[in-house]
């Protein structure tokens, strides 16, 4: 993780990102894994240090240490700027300055603070250097910014190996619904649409073919289009379940959840339907864990483990067991 995103992180989680810095922001979130894995770590780290007790102290040493390297870099630049440096001591921070694009946005807003009202999202290039001077104790400053780094790290190291361990755990158990059930489902349109019973028909078997070729963007808009024009019936909900797993396919795991909650919530069946909606709850499952989120899934695949749907029931006793050994059934 590197020190530069560190301030970034910071200025969105406290609310200081605003218009086009927030943009920059989500779009880099949404593109860039290894950016979007740095900030998770690093939210963990941040919601950890503020909401539970036991990381107070913690938390305290770590914005103390952040307020001493302000300051110690802060008298560092007016040191700079009323020459008191050595001309060997100028020519290493002018380097620094050209080659870091972080370090001199520092400089810069040391210099133009007015220009720096509304904070601003950094590219976030090489991370910004320590470098110690001679006639300028800078010692302070990088056993600060080691402890930061530290701090983060290690929780970055813990979220990290959760991490490892539900792909781990999401690789050795998932595999693509059957598409068996879905074809002899009868294709009943919506009232008012310009479309017939035989074309809709047509749009799903499109769709599932698409599924089973992994055309997953095809698959996507071939349900989607089918689910518009077709009444809303629990088959057509359960359908859904093929976006759903395309997205996660494409590793978009918030549009999975969301396509598989809206599918399981409109499910109403739950005599003749229910083998159908534990199939839609263990992929949202799935895509819960992959995505790091431990209780949800926890709270999705227990009542699994109880269901109906055989094939669904035996993976959900044992992928929790292997989550978590407390977990196993005696």
């Amino acid at each position: 993780m590197k020190i530069s995103d560190i301030e970034i992180f910071e200025n969105y989680l406290s609310g200081s990102l605003t218009g086009t810095s927030l943009e920059h922001f989500e779009q880099k979130l949404q593109n860039s894994k290894a950016f979007r894995t740095g900030f998770q770590a690093y939210k963990s780290a941040f919601e950890a240090l503020n909401e539970e007790p036991k990381w107070t102290e913690v938390n305290n040493l770590v914005n103390n240490l952040r307020s001493e390297e302000e300051a110690e870099k802060e008298r560092y630049f007016k040191t700079y700027q009323n020459g008191d440096l050595s001309d060997e001591e100028k020519e290493i921070f002018n380097e620094n300055l050209k080659e870091d694009e972080f370090l001199n946005y520092q400089f810069e807003k040391f210099k133009h603070p007015q220009k720096f009202d509304s904070p601003r999202a950094v590219s976030p290039k090489p991370e910004a250097k320590i470098v110690s001077f001679r006639s300028f104790q800078f010692t302070r400053v990088v056993s600060i910014a080691a402890m930061l780094v530290l701090t983060v790290g290690v929780f970055w190291w813990v979220n990290n190996s959760s991490s490892a361990i539900n792909d781990q755990l999401f690789t050795a158990y998932y595999d693509a619904p059957s598409t068996t059930v879905v074809k002899v489902d009868w294709a009943e349109k919506a009232e008012g649409v310009k479309i017939t019973n035989s074309q809709l028909s047509e749009l799903k078997d499109q769709a599932i073919s698409n599924f089973e070729a992994g055309n997953w963007h095809k698959t996507i808009e071939g349900i989607e289009n089918y689910v518009k024009n077709s009444q809303r019936t629990d088959d057509t909900y359960y359908l859904l379940v093929y976006a759903g797993v395309s997205y996660m396919e494409l590793g978009l795991f918030d549009k999975a959840i969301e396509t598989l909650t809206f599918s399981m919530e409109n499910i109403k069946d739950e005599i003749n339907n229910s083998r159908r909606k534990e199939t839609v709850q263990w992929y949202l499952a799935l895509s819960n864990l992959k995505s790091g989120n431990n209780s949800k899934f926890v709270e999705l695949a227990q009542p699994l483990t109880h269901g109906k749907n055989k094939r669904v029931r035996t993976k959900a006793q044992k992928i929790l067991c292997d989550f978590n050994k407390d977990n196993c059934q005696q």
